[in-house]
């Protein structure tokens, strides 16, 4: 499984291509979250479980293979990365709120990546 060169051999780094995807198209976590306020049923779901689910089993068996800590569910691995990395293009105002400093500052987009990969090392790195 890749994402823009990072696999999950680091799963840090693989944390930090989805942080750059996520700024790179800060609409996607946004308009997944007004999806999941609809009414409507989920745009093109089937395909869409089908990649998560992929991804989901490859992070299994980076598990079984020693490369991802164990003890700790795939799927909400998965779902867990995937916020850790989205949020701070989901809801800017607060991450600066939070952080003093706004979202198109360069400096503090690093320091939010670095954190990013770091806390999902310290998350599912084996032990």
């Amino acid at each position: 499984m890749r994402l823009r060169g990072a696999g999950l051999e680091d799963i840090g780094e693989f944390a930090g291509a989805t942080f750059d995807y996520h700024a790179a198209h800060p609409q996607l976590a946004r308009l997944l979250q007004w999806e999941g306020l609809g009414q409507a049923p989920t745009a093109d779901e089937r395909a869409r479980t089908d990649h998560y689910r992929a991804k989901v089993e490859s992070f299994a068996a980076a598990q079984r293979n020693g490369l991802l800590a164990g003890g700790i569910d795939a799927a909400h691995l998965v779902f867990a990365l995937i916020a850790l990395a989205a949020w701070w293009q989901t809801v800017p105002q607060l991450a600066q709120m939070i952080t003093g400093a706004p979202a198109d500052d360069a400096a503090e987009r690093e320091r939010r990546r670095a954190f990013v990969v770091e806390a999902a090392r310290r998350l599912a790195a084996p032990r």
